[in-house]
């Protein structure tokens, strides 16, 4: 009988977004559906989101000959970060297929998203997946970062276990000798 073990049990992803691309999209009619899609209820709780809600309801139309509305070019930062980070943990988390709204983007210990941590605070990103079918949602290490016109994220995740994972390594279990 083959032996088997399993290679890894840890899930790594990244993404790379482009924060003009968002900001584009925040300055957009359809603003309000895009931040539905990636940003769970509870996420938009959270005080960044809510102005940026806020604002778009009250301001004017944008001409297309605007400047770039500081506003928006922040929440645009914010959101592409949020967008990078949720597009690294499908990537890592390779058990089933996530939905954006499957993850949801918070700080290690805080419960009230009202209350986020203090910015001199150390602030660990971290990623709750939600579990559809009931069954005890993951955790993942999340970072992201900001430079230019760009927000990239890494995720680093403990995968559960498997039936694939029972599966041989390649070449184990065979006598050295053997051809087949």
């Amino acid at each position: 009988m083959m032996a088997s073990k399993r290679i890894f049990s840890i899930g790594i992803g990244t993404d790379i977004c482009k924060i003009s691309r968002i900001y584009k999209v925040l300055n957009s009619p359809s603003c309000t559906r895009f931040l539905r899609r990636i940003l769970t209820p509870q996420e938009r709780k959270w005080p960044k989101p809510t102005k940026l809600v806020q604002y778009l309801a009250t301001r004017p139309p944008p001409a297309p000959d605007d400047p770039q509305d500081p506003n928006i070019a922040q929440a645009a930062e914010y959101v592409a970060g949020r967008f990078a980070a949720k597009e690294a943990v499908i990537k890592a988390y390779s058990v089933r297929d996530l939905q954006f709204g499957d993850i949801e983007i918070t700080y290690e210990g805080v419960v009230d998203p009202l209350d986020p941590p203090k910015r001199s605070a150390k602030r660990k990103l971290l990623a709750v997946i939600r579990d559809a079918q009931g069954r005890e949602d993951a955790y993942a290490r999340l970072s992201i970062s900001h430079d230019g016109d760009y927000a990239v994220a890494m995720c680093l995740l403990d995968l559960p276990e498997t039936e694939s994972d029972a599966a041989p390594i390649l070449g184990e279990g065979k006598p050295a000798d053997d051809p087949k």
